[in-house]
C-alpha cells in the first residue's frame, strides 16, 4: 500500500463531503464555511489516484484485459449497485423521502450498467446515485486501460495518454451526441496523468527530494495562478495542479517514506463508502436539524458542519464494515472461484507473481 495515496484518497472524499454541505446549509439559512468550493476538486484527486493505482497494480500482476476488468468490477460495482437499488426501493416505498430521485425504468437500468443517461429531474447525465457519475468515467478509463495492457510496458503509459487525448480532442467537435460529449470531457486526461505518475513511481529508482518539492511548488504556483487568472479548461486549471501535487506526495514517499497515521489510513479505507453515501446522509442531517429549530448563526452553522461530517463518517464506517467489505469479498471470491474453474479447464492461466523488487504499493 502506498500510504500517501491512501491518505489523499480519504482527504479527497472528506473534501467532497465538506463541499456538499453547502447545499444543505443554505436551505436552513446557515452561513457557508470558507474554502468550501475547494472540496469539489476532490474528484480530480480521485481520478489522478485511479490512474496511479491502475498502473502500479497491473505492472505487478500482469493481468489480461478480461482479468483486469473483472477485478475492477468486483471492486466498484457491488456497493454502487447495492446503494442504487436501496435508493430506488426507498423512492418507491416512500417517494417523499427522496426528493432528488424519481424512479424511471430506463434511467435505473442505465445507472446499473454504468451508462450516462439524462436524469429525470434534470441533473444532467447523472445516475440514480448522483455521485456515481464519476464511476462512469472510471469504467470508461478501465476499458481504455485494459486494451493497452497488451502494449509493451515502456510504451503503455504514453499509449494510454495518447488515446485519452484523442478522446478529449473529439469533445471539441460541434453537435456531438450527449453521451459522446460526456465521455470526451477533458477531465479524462487526469487518469492519464495518474498513469504517467505511476510509471515514474515504478521506474525511478529513488526520486530526489528536489523533484518532489519541485512538483509540489509547481502545483501550488499553478493553482494560485489559475485562481488569479482563470482559464476555461478545467483539466488545465484544476487537473494540472492536482496531478503535480499528488505526484509530489507519491514521489516523496518513495524516496523518504511517510509515517503511518492510523486515522488517515482508516479514512482512506472508508473513502469509497463515504463518497457514495454522504449524499444520502446530509439531507437527513439537515431535516433533523430543521426539526429541532436550531438557530442559523455562525456558531450554529459551524456545529452543523461538524455534525454533518461526523454523521457522514459514522455511516461510511458502518457501510464499509457491513456492506462494502462483505460484498467486495463475495464478489472477489466468486471471481477467484470462477478463475480457478476456468484455469483447471485449460482457460485462463494462473496469475504471475509480482517480482520481489516491486512488492511495495
Amino acid at each position: 500500500m502506498i500510504l500517501s495515496l491512501q491518505y489523499l484518497r480519504g482527504l479527497a472524499a472528506l473534501a467532497v463531503v465538506y463541499f456538499h454541505i453547502e447545499t444543505q446549509i443554505v436551505r436552513i439559512g446557515g452561513e457557508i464555511a470558507p474554502f468550501g468550493s475547494l472540496g469539489r476538486f476532490g474528484v480530480d484527486v480521485f481520478f489522478v489516484i485511479s490512474g496511479i493505482v491502475m498502473w502500479i497494480t497491473t505492472v505487478r500482476s500482469q493481468p489480461t484485459a478480461t482479468e483486469f476488468l473483472a477485478r475492477r468490477m468486483a471492486r466498484i460495482a457491488p456497493l454502487y449497485w447495492a446503494l442504487t437499488l436501496a435508493v430506488v426501493a426507498v423512492a418507491l416505498l416512500a417517494p417523499g423521502a427522496m426528493r432528488s430521485t424519481v424512479v424511471d425504468g430506463p434511467h435505473m437500468i442505465a445507472s446499473l450498467l454504468f451508462l450516462p443517461w439524462p436524469h429525470p429531474l434534470g441533473h444532467g447525465l447523472s445516475p440514480v446515485l448522483i455521485p456515481g457519475w464519476t464511476l462512469l468515467y472510471e469504467l470508461a478509463f478501465y476499458l481504455v486501460f485494459s486494451q493497452c495492457l497488451r502494449t509493451d510496458e515502456k510504451r503503455r503509459p504514453w499509449t494510454v495518454l495518447a488515446i485519452l487525448s484523442a478522446i478529449a480532442a473529439l469533445g471539441f467537435a460541434p453537435d456531438l451526441p450527449d453521451a459522446i460529449r460526456f465521455y470526451s470531457d477533458p477531465i479524462i486526461l487526469e487518469f492519464g496523468a495518474g498513469v504517467v505518475i505511476g510509471w515514474l513511481f515504478t521506474t525511478a529508482a529513488r526520486p530526489s527530494r528536489a523533484l518532489s518539492l519541485l512538483c509540489l511548488a509547481s502545483g501550488l504556483m499553478l493553482a494560485i495562478l489559475f485562481t488569479v487568472r482563470p482559464v476555461p479548461l478545467h483539466v488545465l486549471a484544476i487537473g494540472g495542479p492536482v496531478a503535480l501535487i499528488v505526484a509530489a506526495f507519491v514521489l516523496w514517499e518513495k524516496s523518504n517514506g511517510v509515517p503511518e497515521i492510523p486515522s488517515l489510513n482508516w479514512l482512506g479505507g472508508v473513502s469509497y463508502s463515504l463518497y457514495l453515501t454522504h449524499i444520502l446522509v446530509l439531507p437527513v442531517v439537515r431535516a433533523i436539524w430543521s426539526g429541532f429549530g436550531i438557530s442559523s448563526g455562525a456558531v450554529a452553522s459551524a456545529a452543523f458542519y461538524v455534525v454533518s461530517i461526523v454523521s457522514s463518517l459514522v455511516v461510511a464506517h458502518l457501510v464499509w464494515k457491513f456492506v462494502e467489505m462483505p460484498l467486495t469479498r463475495l464478489a472477489q471470491g466468486l471471481l477467484s472461484a470462477d478463475r480457478g474453474r476456468v484455469g483447471r479447464s485449460g482457460g485462463l492461466a494462473p496469475e504471475r507473481t509480482a517480482p520481489a523488487a516491486q512488492s511495495q504499493a
